[in-house]
């Protein structure tokens, strides 16, 4: 027991010194808005109101009801700092760690190859993708709730018992109500009733009653894989399934099986977004890519198979059936590949590399220098993972850096560049933000979302001309693509800035005023059409009414005390011939700029209340 509870407390140290920078990072922009900061019913922390949403919910095209009633948790337990919602992420994944090497040495009555498989799973740099990124909580929630009910499997074939088995099935349907993932878990169970439970051997009849013993487990599944399907059907995210043919979903499935190997020996570069190869910013396989992966797969799993070694056969099967609910033959999302993806897979190969290591060490027992030479190598490939988990985990310590980090490993992802442009729009970096969404729309020239954030962003850049271009195509096709109400009431707006600093302000009236009706609850674009309508040189154009209608809607919406809304509205009064009403509210829109002087806001409003004194509106050149 004293090695038993040694390697738990270094398993906890090693995964506390790699991963304990992750507490101090930020949310990021990616998910984490959908699970957390902009989810209402999440910030509302546990309540019964919140119990009901979290089982009915489907928000992010999933239904796991267990992972949003974790993240209510964290806010009841810490409020809305990151800090803690990033604790629990790391607490369970030590718990997970911890768990996997109990499991095993509970199965294989070894430690140190339990111990590897555990650290190589607590250590692995692609795992930091689940573990530093908290709209991830579902992969580390259901890979415990998933270990555990193999925990529960491991003591019901040992010590048989109904109740045994329920406690196992009970487990199974928690964890695939925090993520879908698990679906193949009772292949698993399978897999180790031949390796380490040994429970297989005899007489085939011992198959067939095996094979029906897994049957409830399997109908549970099926209902969670039923369930899953139409969530994610129903929310669009299986929409790529559509552009890409059955053909070339496969080809990429075969690739990335070998791509995940490949990432387990050497992770760089790691992506929170790999773009898919049929997608655009992706690069097709070519046939000779596929045919060698192909072979690889194949070759890998006769060996395997024909091996005289059960746990080769068991980790590799064991990767293989974890990883097909995500390998992208029911495509979901974007992305070829998702380093999340590995998290319970990947135990499967490190199950490989932990014994095949122990066999080398017994086959070269009488040469005493290998087996410590072993040890060190082992120690030397922990403490590289570690040193490059924590370099990684670093990459997520907010929205730019990730995304940057992200992007360097896959250039052309629009995705990515899409999201970056996001964030440096965010912190007012706007020419950057320009940059990105050009580059968006090199690769998806029709993406019209991306076209509105770069309208968006030139007008803030005074690029009027290149702004209208953008903007009018946004207007004019938005209504038939996926863009919000609120976003065409956005792009009339900016539309009409844009315009009116061209000098066209009819032009620029007509959309201020498709934003006023698409936005009933938005002032600035109510405020710009009642200047216009109250100050245009031509009588032809200006409509006082009108004006008045839409300055005193915009004043009811800032509250009665923003001062250039009371200017408009002054100046809208004027226009209809109540110039002592319009003085009076000048007058109040000057008490209002006091400390604004800098701006020139108060001497213009001052220049107003005097026409309107000498019985003059104001009115604009053209």
């Amino acid at each position: 027991m004293v090695r038993e509870r040694l390697v738990c407390v270094l398993l906890v140290a090693a995964t506390a010194l790699t991963f304990s920078v992750v507490v101090r990072f930020d949310f990021v922009r990616f998910d984490d808005t959908k699970y957390v900061t902009k989810n209402p019913h999440v910030k509302a922390g546990l309540s019964a109101a919140g119990l009901r949403w979290a089982f009915g919910s489907t928000v992010a095209s999933n239904w796991h009801p267990l992972t949003w009633l974790s993240h209510m948790l964290d806010v009841q337990l810490y409020g809305m700092g990151p800090a803690g919602h990033h604790l629990t992420n790391l607490l369970l994944h030590m718990l997970n760690s911890v768990l996997l090497f109990l499991i095993f040495r509970a199965m294989t009555s070894t430690i140190w190859p339990s111990a590897l498989v555990a650290a190589l799973f607590a250590l692995h740099p692609i795992h930091v993708e689940s573990v530093a990124w908290v709209a991830e909580r579902k992969d580390l929630l259901s890979t415990l709730l998933g270990l555990v009910s193999i925990a529960a499997y491991v003591r019901y074939a040992r010590r048989g018992g109904w109740w045994r088995y329920l406690l196992c099935a009970l487990w199974l349907a928690l964890g695939l109500m925090a993520k879908p993932m698990l679906v193949t878990l009772p292949l698993v169970f399978m897999l180790l009733d031949a390796w380490p439970l040994e429970r297989l051997r005899g007489e085939p009849a011992r198959w067939r009653k095996l094979g029906i013993e897994k049957l409830p487990l399997l109908a549970v599944s099926v209902a969670a894989s039923v369930v899953t399907y139409l969530v994610q059907q129903a929310g669009g995210a299986m929409a790529e399934i559509a552009q890409i043919p059955l053909k070339l979903r496969l080809a990429n499935a075969v690739v990335s099986y070998m791509r995940y190997v490949g990432k387990m020996f050497w992770p760089h570069p790691l992506s929170m977004f790999y773009t898919h190869p049929n997608l655009p910013g992706g690069t097709p396989w070519s046939d000779l890519e596929v045919i060698g992966a192909a072979l690889c797969l194949l070759g890998i799993t006769v060996l395997v198979v024909l091996a005289r070694r059960p746990y080769a056969r068991v980790g590799w099967l064991w990767y293989l059936g974890t990883l097909v609910p995500v390998i992208g033959v029911i495509q979901v999302g974007g992305q070829a590949i998702a380093d999340r993806y590995t998290y319970l897979p990947l135990i499967g190969l490190f199950i490989v590399v932990a014994w095949a290591g122990r066999d080398l060490a017994a086959r070269f027992r009488q040469r005493g220098w290998l087996r410590p030479g072993l040890a060190i190598v082992a120690v030397v490939v922990l403490v590289a993972c570690a040193a490059a988990a924590r370099a990684q985990a670093w990459t997520w310590k907010d929205s730019l850096t990730l995304l940057s980090h992200s992007l360097a490993a896959a250039p052309r992802s629009p995705t990515l560049h899409n999201n970056l442009g996001n964030e440096l729009a965010s912190r007012g970096q706007v020419e950057a933000a320009v940059d990105h969404y050009e580059q968006v729309l090199e690769i998806v020239p029709d993406l019209i979302e991306t076209r509105y954030n770069l309208g968006i962003m030139l007008v803030r850049a005074n690029r009027f001309d290149e702004a209208i271009e953008h903007l009018r195509q946004v207007v004019n096709r938005g209504a038939a693509h996926v863009i919000t109400p609120h976003n065409l009431a956005t792009a009339h707006h900016h539309l009409g800035i844009a315009l009116g600093h061209q000098g066209r302000r009819v032009d620029a009236l007509a959309h201020f005023e498709q934003a006023a009706s698409r936005r009933a609850d938005w002032p600035e674009p109510m405020n710009a059409a009642a200047w216009i309508l109250a100050t245009h040189p031509d009588p032809a154009v200006r409509r006082p009414q009108k004006a008045v209608i839409y300055a005193e809607r915009a004043e009811q919406l800032t509250h009665h005390v923003d001062p250039v809304i009371l200017d408009t509205l002054a100046a809208a009064y004027a226009a209809a011939g109540h110039f002592d009403l319009a003085a009076a509210t000048a007058q109040r829109a000057l008490e209002l700029t006091k400390g604004r002087e800098a701006d020139g806001l108060a001497q213009r409003i001052g220049l107003h209340l005097k026409r309107y004194r000498q019985g003059r509106p104001v009115l604009e050149l053209q």
